[in-house]
């Protein structure tokens, strides 16, 4: 079909076909599963928009210990020689040496290129209708006022996002959390699809703590770079002596700086310098006033730079729906030889076909606006790109239609809204809601509560009786490692 026009109902039901040929559950059943594709891999080659001789700026982090100054994301390093022991800020020595090479550093972590992906469906206007749309509302001070509103899409943890948790919809986001931990999808279907797609994991709720890895994996790496370092000088109008004379109108602390001035050639020298004069010092410089001096990361040059998506299809084909009768209950079944209540087979193709359509047009949406613009200094093109399918079965006409639906936008779109209709899912995740509002005393009960959980954990665990399942208690949050590197200052992504 014409990629430029819309599909046709029949086009619509014959690719249906295919996928419930590959993701149905007539056919994802133990044993016959493992004759079908189980992965879609894409691979993109990217060039930097200035070039191979030029450095690109990968993501800053926070370096290890007190006062150290940020780092990239590198692996394999080969380190150069010892250079010097310099003393930092709290009085700790350490040991500087400089990175030859790396054999690999992140451009673009999992967790930051989920949250770029996800607001595809709050930008753009064709997949806007796709999923549920509504805000989340928390008190601000005055002047931050116009923050006050935040897009659910845009939320970091996603349904398990503080700002759900402690919102006025509390109740029936943990409503859906627990029935998705139960077998049952439909629910977070209805409220937030996207966090089945990128991942969430709800670790600071009360009694259950489930945790759903993202069904679509992406990222963006550099092999082989070498490091750069930077020098900057930024040339003030004052002299630091004049400035304390002229603005501070203080010929004391003119006399002082005008002898700092000409001392002050390392951090060692500055040191030797009164508090007082070594403050405003610093602070005429950072304001602009005085001379500057500028060191460090000046990005890295790369022998190749390549994005990576996968979707799963074995997770999707993990994903079940119940009808309201015969949904599990949140309670369980007390006899193991009870019957248990069956998906159903129509919202259950449905939600995988939905899923993996989501997941497609996420995955393609950075590379349809143009190029990969991770932040200043780092702008990617794509100059090759190769779609596979991994597993087995992989010449069946069903494999060869999937793979052919990979890059056909509009009939993903026509796929996702077939499927969408099918499961019911409204214009917002609660009829007529369109805004999840916290007040100061939900936000403060929520805090408080995690203040509670936080000694509870720090106890000492009992010993789990004969037949008791063991409960693993992981730190960390793979969702919060989403906030750390935003899309528009990266320094780390749900």
């Amino acid at each position: 079909m014409n990629q430029d026009t819309k599909p046709t109902p029949e086009e619509i039901t014959a690719i249906n076909k295919h996928l419930d040929a590959l993701l149905g559950m007539d056919v994802r059943k133990p044993g016959s599963a493992g004759k079908l594709p189980a992965v879609i891999r894409i691979t993109e080659t990217l060039e930097p928009a200035g070039g191979k001789d030029f450095p690109v700026f990968p993501p800053s982090y926070a370096g290890e210990g007190t006062n150290a100054p940020p780092v990239y994301d590198l692996n394999g390093i080969e380190w150069g020689e010892v250079l010097r022991e310099k003393s930092a800020k709290d009085g700790s020595k350490r040991i500087t040496r400089y990175i030859k090479r790396a054999r690999h550093c992140t451009m673009d972590s999992p967790q930051s290129h989920a949250n770029r992906t996800e607001i595809a469906f709050r930008d753009d206007g064709e997949l806007r209708t796709l999923v549920p749309q509504a805000e989340a509302k928390i008190p601000r001070k005055p002047e931050f006022a116009d923050q006050s509103n935040t897009n659910l899409l845009a939320l970091p943890h996603r349904i398990a996002d503080f700002r759900v948790r402690a919102s006025n919809q509390k109740d029936a986001a943990a409503k859906a959390i627990r029935a998705f931990a139960k077998g049952d999808a439909l629910p977070l279907l209805r409220f937030m699809p996207t966090s089945i797609i990128f991942g969430f994991w709800d670790s600071r709720a009360v009694g259950y703590q489930h945790k759903h890895s993202r069904i679509l994996l992406t990222r963006i790496d550099a092999f082989g770079v070498v490091p750069c370092e930077k020098r900057s000088l930024y040339t003030g109008p004052y002299s630091k002596d004049e400035c304390a004379s002229v603005v501070l109108g203080n010929d004391n602390l003119a006399e002082e700086l005008s002898t700092y001035d000409a001392k002050a050639t390392d951090d060692d020298e500055k040191t030797k310098a009164s508090k007082e004069a070594k403050k405003w010092a610093d602070k005429m410089a950072e304001r602009g006033f005085s001379n500057a001096l500028g060191s460090g990361l000046g990005g890295v040059f790369a022998e190749r730079i390549e994005r990576l998506a996968l979707i799963s299809l074995t997770d999707i084909a993990s994903v079940f729906c119940f009808t309201t009768d015969s949904a599990p209950s949140e309670a369980g079944t007390k006899s193991d030889t009870a019957k248990k209540p069956a998906p159903d087979k129509a919202l259950t193709n449905a939600a995988r076909r939905y899923l993996l359509a989501l997941a497609l047009l996420a995955e393609s949406h950075p590379r349809s606006i143009g190029s990969y613009r991770l932040r200043s200094g780092c702008e990617l093109l794509p100059s090759k790109m190769e779609t596979v399918l991994l597993g087995t079965g992989l010449d069946s006409g069903a494999a060869t239609a999937l793979k052919a639906l990979c890059g056909n936008r509009v009939l993903l779109i026509g796929v996702a809204k077939a499927a969408h209709d099918i499961l019911k899912i409204q214009a917002t995740p609660i009829p007529d809601c369109a805004v999840f509002e916290s007040t100061q005393a939900s936000l403060k009960g929520e805090l408080e509560q995690g203040g509670k959980k936080a000694k509870t954990t720090a106890a000492k665990p009992k010993r789990s009786g004969k037949g008791a399942a063991a409960v693993e208690a992981t730190p960390g949050d793979d969702a919060a490692a989403d906030s750390t590197e935003s899309p528009e200052d990266p320094t780390s992504e749900a």
